[in-house]
């Protein structure tokens, strides 16, 4: 029998607003299991409209609910690529 042995990633990114669509990303994947974020710096950049639109557009959906139509990806990927031809 295989045992499980959990894996800690540690990610860097240059700013609040990366950091947040990255933790967004990595909460809708059914195998990741916690999220903590650090942030090193107090000092944030001003949030536009749009981030603070696209936000609470991504806090909408429900974990695990992102993309879940999509079946086959690669076969998804090349529909997608056929349309722009």
């Amino acid at each position: 029998m295989t045992q499980k042995i959990m894996t800690t990633l540690r990610v860097t990114v240059y700013d609040a607003i990366n950091a947040y669509f990255l933790s967004v990303v990595l909460h809708t994947m059914r195998f990741v299991k916690k999220v903590e974020e650090e942030f090193l710096s107090a000092k944030y950049s001003k949030q536009t409209t749009q981030f603070q639109n696209l936000k609470k557009l991504l806090n909408s959906v429900k974990k695990g609910e992102m993309f879940k139509e999509i079946k086959d990806p690669v076969q998804w990927q090349k529909s997608l690529r056929n349309e722009w031809e």
